[in-house]
């Protein structure tokens, strides 16, 4: 029983460091001009509920900047892949639309991206975020709401956006 409770308590305290070590990781990237992430409930994300990032970056960011969405979930999540509809808006721009379907196992069921325990993270590209040379702000909303048929997804953890130049 305390052999049990001890390694509980083991796989806990290795989790958590391994969380501060990919925190410290992404905190630590120079070209990050953009880094924000929601948490999901421990109910899982609702089909209604919207993820939204936001920000002014201001006249000194690049007219053309990268983007990257990054997963965190765990292997309780029930499916091979998420769909996902992102909206973009850059200044005063026209919104953008897409939909990706981000693959994160592989068909035989083994995940994709880097994992520790039962979380694993993984990370999809975007389309650069272009703004027009007059646009001294620098304004950018993206939108994100997940396309599976269930109203509750479960086994997410969060969702990140991160916005980098060159």
């Amino acid at each position: 029983m305390i052999k049990g409770q001890l390694s509980t308590v083991l796989k806990s305290s290795l989790a958590m460091v391994g969380l501060a070590c990919l925190g410290l990781l992404v905190s630590c990237q120079p070209n990050s001009v953009y880094h924000d992430s929601d948490v999901f409930g421990p109910q899982g994300w609702d089909m209604n509920d919207t993820l939204c990032f936001s920000d002014s970056l201001g006249s000194s960011a690049p007219l053309s900047l990268h983007g990257e969405l990054t997963l965190r979930h765990t292997n309780a999540y029930p499916y091979q892949n998420l769909w996902l509809y992102i909206t973009t808006t850059t200044g005063d721009s026209l919104a953008t639309s897409d939909s990706i379907n981000w693959t994160l196992a592989e068909p035989d069921g083994t995940w994709l991206g880097a994992g520790w325990g039962s979380l694993y993270t993984i990370s999809y590209k975007l389309p650069d975020l272009t703004f027009a040379p007059d646009d001294s702000l620098r304004l950018f909303k993206v939108e994100i709401v997940h396309g599976l048929r269930d109203s509750l997804l479960t086994g997410l953890s969060d969702l990140g956006l991160r916005i980098y130049k060159d």
